[in-house]
């Protein structure tokens, strides 16, 4: 990426989606910390915005699982060539809302939001009845 760094979540949600687990496993662990509601979620604008890692464990830990969440998120709901221009974009500067509303054709300000509603929607709709808590998805692991 020469000069520019990777958004630290695509960094970190392109490693979580090669390690050997179960794919779906990352989804449930936020189908999980949305159902405990604000204690167990970090808000997408937070996740997408960090530079730096949280400092608490359990904020660390959901940051990875989220951004693994989302960027299959991303891998499953646009084209790849699409995602290999976000990655581009990023290389050459982008910020993420920068290349995220081009590429879903929404104002900068306002793709976070409107991403963080699609994306968690999708996950709870697969998990949110049988996953209550981020407990619960540890067991499934």
């Amino acid at each position: 990426f020469g000069e520019n760094k990777i958004p630290l979540w695509l960094t970190e949600g392109l490693a979580q989606q090669m390690e050997s687990v179960d794919p779906d496993y990352y989804d449930r662990v936020v189908a999980g910390s949305i159902n405990e509601g604000k204690k167990g979620y970090v808000p997408l604008a937070t996740v997408l915005g960090l530079d730096r890692y949280p400092e608490a464990g359990a904020e660390k830990y959901l940051f990875y699982r989220q951004s693994a969440s989302f960027t299959r998120f991303l891998l499953q709901n646009m084209p790849r060539e699409r995602f290999f221009k976000l990655l581009d974009d990023a290389k050459r500067g982008f910020t993420t809302s920068a290349g995220l509303a081009e590429i879903f054709a929404a104002p900068a300000d306002r793709v976070a939001e409107l991403l963080e509603k699609k994306w968690p929607e999708g996950v709870t709709a697969r998990f949110g009845a049988t996953v209550k808590s981020v407990e619960d998805a540890e067991k499934s692991r």
